[in-house]
C-alpha cells in the first residue's frame, strides 16, 4: 500500500476521487478538486480518526492517495490539514502520512518544520527520508539539505538543525550502503617446491687459542746426528 501510495504520488491522479458528503453517500469527485476545507470540515464533523477511517477506508482507494498528493504540495493550507489528520491516524495511515511531509519539506521547509510538536510529528518523523527508490532518494536528500542549508528562519532553527543532522546522515548512510566494494587483492598461486632448509655454522665459543707444539729436544738431536751420517 505504501509503495503504491509513493508512486502515485509523483503522478497527477486523472481518476476520480470520493468525497464524504454530510448524508455519507459515494459522491465521486476528480481528485483535483479536493479542496482542503472540505477534508477539514470532514474532520470536524467526524473526529480525527473517523474522518482518516473514512479516507483510508476500502470503498475507494484514490481519495486518501489524492489527500496525501495534495498534501506534498506543501501548501499552508493543506499542512494544516496534515496536522488535523495526525491526531487520528494508526500505524499505517501515519506511515503514509510520513511520505508527503517528507516530499513537502523540500517545497516548504519552514511550513513543515512548523508542524513539530510532541505527538506524532517529530523531527525524526518529519525528516526521516521514506523513499527506497535507489535514484529518487539521493536526489530527494540532495534538495532536502540544500533547502534547509538556505534557510533562514529563527523560529524553527533549532528543528533545522535537527532535520539537516538527520538528512546528512541519511547521505552517508546511502553513500555507504552503494559505493562499489574494493577490489580484491590477486591471489599468488601456492609454492609446491619446498625452502631448502640451511644449517646455520655452530657458533664460536671463546676461549684460549691451541698453541702449536714445540719439538723436543732429544728428537731436534737425533735428526741432527742422522744428518751427519748421511753426509
Amino acid at each position: 500500500m505504501r509503495f503504491a501510495i509513493i508512486a502515485l504520488l509523483v503522478a497527477t491522479l486523472c481518476r476520480p476521487a470520493f468525497a464524504a458528503t454530510n448524508d455519507k453517500s459515494h459522491t465521486f469527485i476528480p481528485a483535483t478538486a479536493i479542496a482542503p476545507d472540505a477534508v477539514m470540515d470532514l474532520i470536524h464533523t467526524l473526529g480525527h480518526k473517523g474522518a482518516v477511517q473514512l479516507l483510508t477506508s476500502d470503498t475507494s482507494p484514490y481519495r486518501w492517495t489524492a489527500v496525501l498528493q495534495s498534501i506534498s504540495t506543501g501548501t499552508p493550507e493543506w499542512l494544516n490539514v496534515a496536522r488535523e489528520l495526525s491526531y487520528g491516524v494508526d500505524a499505517v495511515s501515519a506511515a503514509d502520512l510520513q511520505v508527503p511531509l517528507a516530499a513537502a519539506l523540500t517545497q516548504n521547509p519552514v511550513g513543515v518544520l512548523s508542524l513539530v510538536d510532541n505527538n506524532l510529528l517529530t523531527v525524526p518523523y518529519l525528516c526521516s527520508g521514506p523513499f527506497y527508490d535507489a535514484i529518487f532518494l539521493p536526489l530527494y536528500l540532495r534538495d532536502t539539505k540544500k533547502a534547509l542549508e538556505s534557510l533562514k528562519e529563527p523560529a524553527v532553527e533549532q528543528y533545522r538543525l535537527e532535520c539537516l543532522y538527520k538528512i546528512e546522515t541519511a547521505i552517508e548512510i546511502h553513500k555507504a550502503l552503494n559505493e562499489p566494494p574494493p577490489p580484491e587483492e590477486e591471489i599468488k598461486p601456492a609454492e609446491t617446491k619446498k625452502e631448502e632448509m640451511k644449517i646455520d655454522p655452530p657458533p664460536l665459543v671463546e676461549g684460549k687459542k691451541k698453541e702449536p707444539k714445540k719439538r723436543s729436544k732429544k728428537r731436534t738431536a737425533k735428526k741432527s746426528d742422522k744428518d751427519a751420517e748421511d753426509d
